[in-house]
Formats: C-alpha cells, sequence, structure tokens
C-alpha cells in the first residue's frame, strides 16, 4: 500500500514540477522588453535618431503622471535642437505614457 501511495506522490510532484517549468518558460518567452515597446511607439523620424540599436539605453523606473512607470532614455540621440530622447512605459510594459526629450 506505501508503493502505491509513493508511486502517486512522485507522478504528482514530477506533473507539477514541469507544469512550473514551462509555465515560467511561457512567461519568459512573453516578456516584452521595454526598450523594444518604446522604439515601437516613436515616429519614423525619431526611430531615426537611434543609429545604433534600442539596447544602446537606460531603463528606469520613476514617478510620472500620477503612477509608476519605465522611463527609457535612448543614449546618442541628441541634435542641436533637442536633447536625449525619453519615453515613457507604464509598468504593464505596454502603455505608453509620454515621451520627451532632454532639452
Amino acid at each position: 500500500m506505501k508503493k502505491n501511495w509513493l508511486g502517486i506522490i512522485f507522478i504528482a510532484a514530477v506533473f507539477i514540477g514541469v507544469a512550473g517549468y514551462y509555465g515560467q518558460v511561457y512567461v519568459k518567452a512573453h516578456n516584452i522588453r521595454v526598450e523594444l515597446t518604446a522604439v515601437n511607439s516613436l515616429s519614423q523620424a525619431d526611430q531615426d535618431r537611434i543609429t545604433v540599436s534600442p539596447k544602446d539605453s537606460t531603463v528606469q523606473r520613476e514617478w510620472y503622471g500620477g503612477e509608476w512607470a519605465h522611463k527609457v532614455t535612448f543614449h546618442h540621440t541628441e541634435t542641436e535642437s533637442l536633447g536625449e530622447l525619453i519615453v515613457y512605459i507604464g509598468m504593464d510594459r505596454e502603455t505608453i505614457l509620454g515621451e520627451e526629450n532632454t532639452k
């Protein structure tokens, strides 16, 4: 009788482990990078200011418009009249809250 219970417990533990592993893989695969969300929200003219890569940016958590947001600052996007390009993304990593330049 003990062997049956041990077998059932072992199978249940394996099932829970496999389900947990695939759940983590699914979440990681569908976790959108904040930088890519920010780039996709920009106009073509602003996208052209990013000469290297969207990864050449800094992401910080900041209070913006009455809520917490991801502040994505793209480096090397300065022009003579505009500073670095900044995009504010909601904590859900999808909602665009605003855009500005440092100058």
